[in-house]
């Protein structure tokens, strides 16, 4: 039987993998029995957990300042985790990690975890396109906030974009003021507040008309030629069954 300590590390790490309390287990019910039983199994695999996460920071750090070419090899090794990994919290970090990394097999692996079943994988890309912060990651945010069936992710990519003061980053918030969904538009608004420094706050009007005015104008749609995000639906117990480690 573990000791409490052991539980407390253990449950630190399942957090620190999902992010918050709000992560896979918890997010299906945690007071099911079935669910418990499969909590309990993952703290108990907690160390292994925390050695495979740090085996691929490692893995990712000794390639930072390599050959693309040797950073094309690690990033291929990630992706076929976020492809085909059993546990679902490693198929997170290996997203995460992908974010680190410049090459087309960077990008391709993000594209693939984009499409996750799992709106907390498709999460994590979003924070690697966050992190990578070029054309290629604004174009992918601008799609996950029209495509996305999730609320929560479309939120986290409308968030993220507010991180870029470019044309294009502006010109997709400028396209999400006209969502139908009212917290999605509020989050644009915040995005534009930080983006460029003005105090329009809620005002959707009002930052239609200071896009407009831009030089260039900043309200017409950016250019297309980027996949789109289909998400392949799953059942609950699929999804259940893909946040086991086995």
């Amino acid at each position: 039987m573990l000791k409490p300590t052991t539980y407390c590390v253990a449950f630190a790490v399942i957090l620190s993998f999902s992010g918050c309390a709000d992560g896979p287990l918890w997010r299906t019910g945690y007071l099911s029995p079935w669910v418990r039983k499969q909590w309990d199994e993952e703290m108990r695999l907690a160390p292994t957990l925390m050695s495979r996460r740090q085996q691929l920071i490692e893995m990712v750090e000794s390639v930072e300042d390599a050959s693309p070419t040797e950073q094309d090899q690690v990033a291929q090794r990630l992706t076929k985790i976020v492809e085909n990994d059993s546990v679902f919290l490693i198929r997170i970090e290996a997203t995460k990690l992908l974010g680190r990394l410049s090459t087309l097999s960077a990008v391709q692996g993000l594209d693939l975890a984009s499409r996750d079943p799992d709106p907390d994988v498709r999460k994590a890309a979003i924070k690697s396109w966050r992190m990578r912060g070029d054309e290629t990651a604004i174009n992918r945010l601008q799609k996950l906030v029209v495509s996305d069936t999730n609320l929560d992710v479309r939120l986290a990519a409308t968030r993220a974009l507010g991180d870029s003061s470019s044309a294009a980053a502006l010109r997709s918030l400028a396209m999400v003021l006209d969502d139908p969904d009212p917290a999605v538009q509020f989050r644009a608004t915040e995005s534009l507040t930080k983006a460029t420094g003005e105090k329009f706050g809620a005002d959707v009007a009002a930052w239609k008309k200071y896009l407009a005015s831009r030089p260039g104008g900043l309200t017409s749609p950016p250019a297309t030629g980027s996949p789109t995000f289909p998400v392949r639906q799953t059942s609950n117990e699929e999804e259940l069954q893909n946040q086991v480690p086995r």
